[in-house]
């Protein structure tokens, strides 16, 4: 990684700012008043991997103000923080939606500091200006649809006063810059309480370097649907997370585990990330696996999981995370060849795309044997990465080197920075 040299230069902010100072209110809101800042308005250097700011912006730079004024409260960062870690903690990447802050009865939050962030928040973007709400014909974002990316979170010492940037609107989405994938360089702000109501902000140059060292938050639009979120954690359902993708029954009233055959159940059962497939700013690694085996129509059955989250420590860490999918329920010995596929998802128009592979399928009911070009479609879009894709033969899987018993198989494939392990159970021995 190239190093970089942080420049400072003292910079004004548009919105009035407000700060609390001394006593609280009955409900534990700090009462606002006015300071005086040293400047009147913020000026937004260009760093020479930004583009032009958009009308998008004008939101990302009310919402800086509102963050400002709360990073100079520890307890209300270590609120930020308490929201960052549970995300982490329900398979998340490190991020908090600003609507979960300024409502966080929507989202069931479970720590006693969120009430007061959420109340300080609501007052300070109610007294600058800053509209919760999209007002009619206003196609600019409200600051309750963007969110607050936190990246090395986990190593934040408890004491150092984050810095605020934000993606300009103009840059999400945009195809991936592969040469500055891990050095794109980002003007950031800075509040410091001077005394004696008054205060400055400070403007800096920070890279992923600086990010790795010193908490950095990244004001962003929402990278997850509200409604997953809050079905992840009000109604505490997994399915989007590391879905098991098994069939229940129900057995004398209970419901059990269990799939048609178990033959030779294939299962994945862990991915590896080890390659950073996005920029710092636009957080850690999501990825999608695709299970595909044919049918006797020459259509493809599809098994997929959800997202499964990487944050950029874990992918620089190497690190490993067990899941338990369902890729085929029985890999017959008539399929010749199954396949699979991993995708780096991100965010953008979805479109339908082909998956087709050679093969041939012999069913257990059948003398026929169906040989042929094998075809489905699933959605992605044109910024996903296709990392892993890969024809696997049958052969490949069961055979005396990837035998650890006469009822289990596995074997390891490798992608673009990820590794896949897949293995295939049996009951009374697995059909060679």
């Amino acid at each position: 990684m190239k190093k970089s040299n942080f420049s400072f230069s003292c910079v004004a902010i548009t919105a009035t700012f407000l700060t609390y100072m001394g006593t609280s209110c009955s409900n534990d809101v700090p009462e606002l008043e006015s300071q005086k800042s040293i400047d009147s308005e913020i000026v937004l250097t260009k760093s020479s991997n930004e583009v032009f700011y958009s009308k998008d912006d004008i939101n990302k730079k009310g919402l800086t103000n509102i963050l400002l004024n709360i990073s100079n409260d520890n307890q209300l960062v270590s609120s930020v923080h308490n929201y960052i870690k549970e995300s982490l903690e329900y398979g998340l990447d490190e991020i908090v939606f600003v609507d979960e802050i300024m409502n966080p009865n929507k989202y069931t939050a479970q720590f006693s500091s969120g009430g007061k962030l959420s109340n300080y928040f609501n007052n300070i973007a109610q007294l600058s200006g800053e509209t919760a709400l999209r007002k009619e014909n206003d196609e600019r974002l409200s600051i309750n649809e963007l969110e607050i990316y936190w990246p090395y979170s986990e190593d934040w010492d408890g004491k150092s006063v984050p810095v605020i940037t934000f993606i300009s609107s103009d840059r999400e989405g945009l195809e991936k810059d592969r040469e500055n994938i891990d050095n794109y360089t980002v003007t950031a702000y800075r509040f410091t309480n001077l005394g004696k109501g008054m205060f400055k902000i400070d403007s800096l140059l920070v890279n992923e370097e600086y990010a790795m060292k010193n908490p950095v938050w990244v004001i962003r639009n929402q990278s997850v649907k509200v409604e997953d979120i809050i079905d992840l954690k009000k109604n505490h359902n997994f399915t989007k997370i590391y879905p098991r993708n098994e069939k229940l029954i129900k057995k004398n009233g209970v419901q059990v585990r269990a799939t048609p055959y178990r033959i030779a159940e294939t299962t994945v059962t862990s991915i590896k990330s080890e390659e950073q497939h996005d920029d710092w700013l636009n957080g850690g690694s999501e990825y999608h696996i695709y299970w595909f085996f044919p049918t006797r129509t020459f259509g493809l059955s599809t098994h997929t999981t959800g997202e499964i989250y990487f944050s950029r420590k874990e992918i620089k860490n190497k690190t490993t995370k067990d899941i338990n999918f369902g890729a085929n329920y029985d890999w017959e010995s008539g399929q010749s060849h199954n396949r699979l596929k991993v995708l780096e998802y991100d965010p953008g128009k979805d479109t339908k795309y082909e998956v087709k592979f050679m093969a041939s399928y012999k069913p257990k009911d059948s003398s026929t044997t169906y040989t042929g070009e094998y075809s489905t479609t699933i959605t992605k879009n044109k910024t996903d990465d296709d990392i892993m894709d890969i024809t696997i033969p049958r052969t490949a899987m069961i055979n005396t080197q990837t035998k650890v018993n006469d009822n289990l198989y596995q074997k390891s494939f490798k992608g673009s920075g990820v590794t896949v392990n897949v293995k295939i159970t049996g009951i009374n021995g697995l059909e060679l």
